[in-house]
Order: structure tokens, then sequence, then C-alpha cells
């Protein structure tokens, strides 16, 4: 009888993890991940990224975006463009680097609103 309680009380506790880290952790690091991989597709030299801080900003309509910091080298120079903002809204087509915006407050304004 012991055995079994014991077993019951391991199992709920796993459950009680597993439930605490799907909501934020586990579905937090997917996105995340996911995230990175789409930045990393529209970078010229995609090996060589480096990510500063990056964070899931949950939104009330639709899905939850990625913001972020990500730093690579030039292809051509070999020399590091420094950190540069991100915003990821689910797909690679709606990730969005700092040094694609030709208007630099168009880009202010969509990290200010989302991140």
């Amino acid at each position: 009888m012991v055995r079994i309680s014991n077993m019951i009380a391991v199992l709920c506790l796993f459950a009680l993890a597993l439930s605490g880290c799907g909501d934020n952790g586990l579905i937090n690091k997917a996105v995340i991940a996911a995230a990175k991989s789409a930045v990393r597709s529209r970078l010229a030299d995609p090996e060589t990224a480096e990510f500063g801080q990056v964070w899931v900003s949950h939104q009330e309509w639709g899905p939850a975006l990625v913001c972020g910091y990500v730093s690579a080298r030039d292809r051509l120079s070999g020399q590091s463009t420094g950190y540069q903002r991100f915003v990821y809204a689910g797909s690679a087509e709606d990730t969005h680097l700092e040094e694609e915006f030709d208007d630099r407050l168009r880009f202010e304004a969509t990290w200010d609103e989302f991140c």
C-alpha cells in the first residue's frame, strides 16, 4: 500500500511539474527555437549568429511574438555586424530584422508596440 501511495505521489508531482512547464517553459522554448531558426535564415552568414537576450511576447490576439537581439558576421568582410533587434511572428516570412527596415521609425513603432 505504501508503494502505491508513493507512486501516486510521484506521478502527481510529475504531472504538476509538466503542467507548470507546459504553458510557459516548454512552449516558450519551442517558439524561441523556431524564431532563432527563422532569424538565421535571413542572415547573410547564419552559421555565425550569436543571440543576445531573446524573449516571448504574448499578445491578446494572434500568435506569440519573439523579440530579441542577434549578431552575425558579414560574409564578405568577416566583421561582426553588431547586435541588431528582431521580431518573429510565426514564420521566416514574418521575421523582421532591424537592418531590413529603410524606415527606422516604422521598426521602432513595431518594437515599442510588440516587444
